[in-house]
């Protein structure tokens, strides 16, 4: 205990007060509080229930989340998803699965109900509202840790508004407020090792009505880009500097067209040349395809269409991680892989971070197969192109692994 001097007079002597124990002692309690304006309780449209858990990871370190997920700061922020992803924004998976993202309608009336079976205390601090404490009540199992029920308590007529609540051991709270503030909005623990662990939701509040009244700063998102965090798209990597298209497709040679004859005659192929299926990369006979140019240090965005109606593609840049954002069309959670395998009319995204250094160019290879003929006994062909970093620098060779290793 900490004590200090209410001085009335220099010199004066101190009055020794016996202190009674806290449980004789009046404090301020959050449901024992009105509001001066003795504005009534909201009436509820959503109720949204978050239960702390505790749980140890395999090396003993104990951590606590408020719901189901520990919260874990995305590389886009929230804010810009919200902004930037039009229709997808009401979609809480594309802000990530660990966001723990709420989306909240415009003006509907939300019931957030805490409950803590943990014997620690804690305060929770709601970013963009004050809510209204409605109740506090006994919540798990205190006994086990020699502890009485905390006491059951309702807000009277007129619940007081408060935007950081406490939420004892063994409790539970009930608190409203009307999304009437669009906006992206952290609710989380106070303590500070609590927060910095994910003990945090979002609420997405409104994300349309959002979009139509704002718009990010110019200086702000060139603050985000000296900090290096990216400014577009959701919870996947996708700030790049530059945008890039690989189209794959068949090419209906006269080879093909008697080779195609011979299956459909169920004859036996195998005899004839492993040359096949002959494919199109941009447009052009697949070892004669422009090359790639790659600055050294910049990111890029490749969008791998294969246009084919027969055939299917590997795709790789060995030396290179592939980072997926995008599959036809839909955002995806950021999924590193080391190539793509397609089929007919697939599409994908891929972010693809070029080295610092130009010392080497890189072959891509792209291999191009057809159930059909492989069951005939005929090896796929491969085709290379040249990722160009500088004009005659070598070319690294690495071995490619087998295709069950990547």
């Amino acid at each position: 205990m900490y004590t200090g001097l209410i001085n009335y007079r220099d010199g004066a002597p101190v009055k020794t007060i016996p202190a009674p124990s806290d449980e004789h002692l009046v404090w301020p309690e959050e449901t024992a509080m009105q509001v001066a304006d003795k504005q009534v309780p909201l009436p509820v449209d959503r109720r949204i229930e978050l239960t702390m858990k505790k749980f140890t990871h395999t090396h003993h370190q104990h951590q606590t989340t408020l719901g189901n997920t520990l919260y874990k700061p995305v590389l886009v922020p929230t804010l810009y998803t919200a902004l930037l992803m039009g229709d997808l924004a009401a979609n809480s998976s594309v802000y990530g699965p660990q966001t723990n993202a709420y989306i909240l309608k415009h003006l509907e009336v939300v019931e957030i109900v805490i409950n803590n079976p943990e014997l620690e205390d804690h305060t929770f601090h709601f970013h963009g509202h004050n809510v209204q404490v409605i109740e506090t009540g006994p919540y798990g199992n205190s006994s086990t840790e020699n502890r009485e029920p905390v006491a059951h308590k309702v807000s009277g007529p007129w619940p007081m508004w408060r935007d950081t609540i406490q939420v004892h051991g063994f409790e539970f709270i009930r608190v409203r407020f009307r999304a009437d503030n669009p906006g992206v909005w952290f609710l989380h623990c106070h303590l500070a090792w609590h927060e910095y662990n994910g003990v945090a939701v979002v609420f997405v509040e409104a994300p349309g009505v959002l979009q139509q009244r704002q718009s990010v700063p110019k200086e702000m998102v060139e603050m985000c880009k000296r900090q290096g965090i990216p400014t577009q798209g959701n919870g996947a990597v996708v700030d790049y500097d530059e945008e890039l298209i690989m189209t794959f497709e068949d090419w209906f040679t006269t080879e093909f067209a008697v080779r195609q004859a011979y299956i459909d005659s169920l004859e036996d192929i195998r005899t004839l040349t492993s040359n096949f299926p002959k494919a199109l990369i941009n447009g052009y006979d697949g070892n004669n395809t422009a090359p790639i140019t790659f600055v050294p240090g910049k990111r890029y965005r490749l969008r791998v269409i294969c246009m084919s109606i027969n055939n299917w593609f590997k795709f790789r840049i060995p030396g290179h991680t592939m980072t997926l954002i995008e599959a036809d069309g839909v955002e995806s959670m950021p999924l590193e892989v080391d190539g793509l395998s397609m089929g007919p009319g697939q599409r994908y995204s891929v972010i693809v971070t070029a080295h610092d250094s130009d010392e080497f160019n890189y072959m891509y290879n792209v291999t191009s197969y057809s159930d059909a003929l492989v069951s005939q006994g005929l090896t796929p062909m491969v085709y290379t192109g040249l990722i160009n970093y500088r004009d005659g620098a070598p070319v690294k060779t690495i071995q490619s692994p087998a295709d069950e290793q990547l």
